[in-house]
Formats: structure tokens, sequence, C-alpha cells
């Protein structure tokens, strides 16, 4: 496939440099000794009687084969539950094991099926790094691959002209390891952070009296800008000085000013302000930000489907929520379903509906939300090398 244009400049590979040749890993292999070892039994059982010989080696090998059941009930007690793996998701920086100061190279995946070769670049961002080559790309199988294809009409020191095939032997989130199918090597590929990412429901009122402002915001950081978009309702002042609620974009004036309130704000305070934020991986981040999208155009084309704006907003926080996955980094995530939805629903009035719907999600997720104060504004992407 063709490689666009915007990336058809190269900066050629200096002299000399090569891409390491990684030995083939080898494997440990346990032996066992044929000769084996026996216990010797003393002369006079060999006098005892059959029945009572056979009786006492069954209670031998059903209290030996008791104590191995119960061991190994004990070791499987002791390891932790293993942690459901998310999708694939192969977009973004990657580097491998053999990237060092003597091998300064990334690799850049986008989604339309070509990798940048990338040279590092001094006090720059992964991103802005130095454009090598490229190579087209192809998995078996995106979201729960078993094998890459690297294909090139022109080789170089990291791929041969044609095909390269490498069998992926495991995969996370945040790393995947391969075998060249032709030559054994392998490799360890681990993702370079070059963004952050971040969902935050919001919601404030006052308690069975009237709602306040109840939104989404999206929030992006790539180490030049933090990009937020919050989107739900919040109360707007008519020209006749009364407020209403509307559903849309939501103010900057009005999301700087929501922050968590500590314990003795909350019992001081006459509204009553939550905040569930969690940090998102960019293949989640991703698939929640559709859910902006497509409200976003509902707006626009003023086909919003509810009159009521907190019944709109409502149906937006409960879409957004419904689109994380409890998987890796968020395995412990707890939604709330349907019939407590309905609860909800049936309990309150529209307007504290959204309010209701941020404190449950959140007594059900608190060890999963970040704080305002450990939200990295100002994160810039940083890469260190192994020697």
């Amino acid at each position: 496939m063709a490689i666009p244009r915007a990336f058809s400049r190269r900066k050629s590979i200096p002299e000399g440099f090569r891409y390491p040749r990684l030995p083939i890993i080898g494997s440990a292999f346990l032996q066992r000794s044929r000769g084996g070892s026996g216990v010797a039994l003393p002369n006079e059982f060999g006098k005892m009687k059959r029945p009572v010989l056979l009786y006492s080696v069954v209670a031998v090998l059903l209290t030996a084969g008791s104590l191995v059941f119960s061991q190994s009930v004990r070791q499987e007690a002791r390891q932790p539950p293993k942690r459901p793996v998310c999708d694939f998701d192969i977009t973004g920086f990657w580097r491998t094991n053999a990237t060092s100061q003597l091998n300064p190279v990334f690799f850049d995946f986008s989604p339309k099926g070509y990798v940048m070769l990338m040279g590092h670049a001094p006090n720059a961002l992964p991103q802005d790094f130095e454009q090598m080559d490229s190579v087209n790309y192809k998995l078996d199988s995106p979201s729960k691959p078993k094998m890459i294809e690297f294909s090139t009409g022109k080789g170089n020191d990291f791929f041969l002209t044609g095909l390269t095939l490498l069998n992926i032997l495991e995969y996370k989130e945040d790393s995947f390891s391969t075998r060249n199918i032709a030559s054994g090597e392998e490799l360890r590929w681990e993702r370079v952070q070059t963004h952050r990412y971040f969902i935050t429901f919001v919601g404030r009122g006052r308690p069975e009296q009237q709602g306040g402002p109840a939104f989404v915001m999206w929030t992006m950081m790539d180490g030049r800008e933090t990009k937020v978009e919050p989107l739900g309702v919040h109360l707007a002042t008519g020209d006749d000085g009364s407020r209403h609620p509307v559903f849309g974009l939501i103010p900057t004036t009005i999301y700087d000013q929501i922050r968590e309130q500590t314990e003795e704000e909350k019992a001081q305070a006459k509204e009553e302000t939550v905040v569930l934020r969690f940090e998102l991986t960019g293949r989640d981040f991703k698939k929640t930000h559709i859910v902006f999208e497509a409200w976003d155009k509902l707006l626009k084309d003023r086909k919003l489907p509810a009159v009521d704006a907190y019944i709109n907003a409502m149906d937006l926080i409960t879409q957004a929520a419904n689109t994380l996955e409890p998987c890796g980094q968020n395995v412990t995530l707890q939604k709330l379903d349907r019939a407590a939805i309905d609860e909800i629903n049936a309990k309150y009035k529209p307007s504290l509906r959204p309010l209701e719907y941020i404190k449950a999600i959140r007594q059900r997720n608190i060890e999963m939300h970040v704080p305002d104060r450990l939200l990295p504004w100002g994160w810039r992407p940083t890469v260190q090398f192994t020697q």
C-alpha cells in the first residue's frame, strides 16, 4: 500500500548503523534421572499376608495423594486471579528490547496499515522523532492476533525485501512478544506512552431540590497541550434573569470552577458535587469518544432525542460509562445494571438522576478514581534508554 505524502521524507540511516540480530532465546529443560530412587522395605514385609500388604500400600497412596492435593489447593489459593486481557490494539508508538542509545529506533504503528521507523531526536517529543523509513504491516486478527506480517518493496536494515513473518507469542495492553518464523529470533515490544487519556463524570445539585450541572468530560494530553471536551447539561441564565437547563458543551467558566469537595466542604456546602475520573488507554478512550461524537452531532443537527435536558444528560452519561470495559488496568470496574438504573429513574426526578447515577457508580469504583490532586496537568512524555 502506498505511504501518504506526509511520510514520504526519509532520513538516511547512518553508515555502520545496524539493527542488532538477537540470539535465539534458548529453553531450559529439566532432566530426570532414568535410574530413579526406590525405598527399600524391611524383610519383615515379605512375611506379611497379601491382604494386609495391599491395604497398607493403598493407605500410603491415599495419604500421599491427599497431601499433594491439599498443597496444590493452597498454591492455587495464593496465586492472584488472572486479569482479563483486553482486545489488542497495536496502533501507537513502540520500542523493542533492542532499542537503546546505540540503536535508538522506535516503531510508530498507524491504523492505516503502515509502520514508521522513527529515529530518536534529543529534546523532542516521541511523535516528533525523525522519520527514517516505513513498511506495511498486517495482523491476522487485529484484536486477538497470532501473527504479524511486514512487507516492503525495498529492504532496509530492519526488514528484508518482501515479507517478514513474526509469530505473536503473547500480548497485553502495553506489550507483546514475537518470534521470527524464518530465523527464530525473539523480540519483546513495549508501548511508549505518547498520550494520556481521562474520562470524568461530574454532577452537582441540591438533593431533593433541584439539579445543577451534570456532564462527561473527555481529556487528552500529548505533551504539547491538554484538550478538554465537556458535554452535558448546565444551567444558563436567560434574558429575564431566570435559570434553565441547557444541553450542550459546558462553558469553561463552569467546569473550571468544579472540583472535588473535602469532607468539611461537603458538610458546609449547599450543593453536593460528585466527581469520578478514570484514566484510560488510547483504545478505550477512542471507544468512549465515539459517544461524544454521536451526541455532538445530534446537538449540531438539532436532533436531540428528548426535550428535557437532564434526560439527554442521563442518556449521555450512562452510554459513556457503558463503553468502559472491566479488563486490563480497569479490571475491577463495576457498572450499574439495568435494575439499578431503573431504580434511580423511579426514585428521583429527571434533574437529580444524573447526579445520583454518578454517586452510585463512584461508590462502586472509588479505588479506581483519579483525584484532582493526581491529575497530571503539564504532563510530558519521556523516553529512557537501556544501556
